[in-house]
């Protein structure tokens, strides 16, 4: 799986290169790409009543993606596939720097697209058309083999997720002795339930504008206490099992309502709500997980603490980091660390 991803991903970035270059010439080249567009499509900081992305909503964007490319279970996979932890980190390093390049692979294609087809229906038609209208029919259909393949990767890869998680975290600890070859029925079992239950929920997806917001804004609502068990749980030695357990249980029960309600029914406008924007619910879920994950971690304290000492952010840890450097000092994890920081921190500033 590690293989076919590397080469679709290397076909993608060339093809979309190579997409964003013909698209440019096809346009009149840099200096016509913003003329005549809405500021909105070209400026990462927006009024609070916008509604694609307000500026209140942004720290909802780093929520999700601190989830999506760090503790993603699709991602987890991929990492705890390396030989070590130094070669885990490398590779997690170059994933990071491999984004910065999606401005001009990913964002400006849109752009690109925006302006040689205004008329398209929905923005999940930019890339194709581009790709269709565009490309030499040989690298077109390479292309499009690759993006296909992609999609069946991640699918593949949810699939395999939720049998695992099934199978290992609920079946294994209430029938220990439970041989492998249940385990592998069950495994197969749990993935054509999950296909079937995908296919049925599919078609409300159509109701969506995009894809891409369907995707944002489902993570939205059931993310934010993930995120606050894990990162918290780094720094904060004290915070226990039954705080983590009990703050996504009730996120769950309740993120999902309210998913439901307001983004896929009209229930919440109907019952007079005021229209928040999925970014900004995303960090007053984040607000209520985190005094939930405190308040029963506190009430359910425990003298003697839980083995933690491989798992909480100490004091060595900090000297470690930051005061041992590595040789060479260009690949250094540090410095690499705050080279890919910058370099994201620069992206921001212009696109502010």
């Amino acid at each position: 799986m590690v293989v076919t991803d590397t080469v679709q991903a290397v076909l993608l970035i060339v093809g979309a290169a190579v997409l964003f270059w013909i698209g440019l010439d096809e346009i009149g080249g840099w200096s016509q790409l913003f003329e005549g567009l809405d500021e909105s499509k070209t400026r990462l900081i927006l009024p609070l009543d916008n509604d694609f992305l307000p500026w209140a909503g942004l720290w909802g964007v780093v929520l999700l993606g601190f989830y999506y490319w760090t503790i993603n279970q699709f991602v987890v996979q991929r990492t705890l596939g390396a030989k070590d932890l130094r070669e885990g980190q490398d590779g997690a390093f170059f994933a990071g720097f491999l984004k910065i390049p999606n401005l001009f692979l990913m964002v400006l294609p849109g752009l690109i697209a925006l302006k040689l087809y205004p008329d398209l229906e929905t923005p999940d038609l930019a890339f194709p058309t581009l790709a269709f209208e565009l490309m030499p029919i040989g690298v077109r259909g390479l292309i499009m083999a690759a993006l296909i393949a992609a999609i069946m990767s991640s699918l593949d890869s949810a699939l395999n997720s939720a049998a695992t998680l099934v199978t290992l975290d609920f079946v294994k600890p209430l029938k220990p002795d439970i041989s492998d070859e249940t385990m592998v029925k069950l495994g197969r079992i749990v993935t054509g339930i999950a296909m079937v239950v995908g296919a049925v929920y599919a078609p409300s997806i159509a109701g969506f504008e995009s894809l891409f917001g369907y995707f944002q804004s489902s993570l939205s609502y059931v993310v934010p206490p993930i995120v606050v068990v894990y990162v918290f749980g780094l720094f904060v030695p004290w915070l226990n099992g039954n705080g983590a357990f009990w703050t996504i249980i009730l996120g769950l029960l309740v993120g999902v309502p309210l998913f439901v309600s307001k983004e896929v029914t009209d229930l919440w406008g109907d019952a007079g709500l005021p229209d928040i924007h999925y970014t900004i619910m995303s960090s007053l879920i984040m607000l209520a997980a985190i005094v939930t994950h405190v308040a029963i971690s506190a009430a359910t304290r425990r003298p003697t603490k839980e083995n933690i000492g491989d798992l909480v952010w100490d004091s060595g840890d900090t000297a470690r980091t930051f005061f041992h450097w590595e040789s060479p000092i260009w690949l250094d994890r540090t410095v690499l660390a705050m080279a890919l920081t910058l370099a994201m921190t620069a992206m921001v500033v212009w696109l502010w």
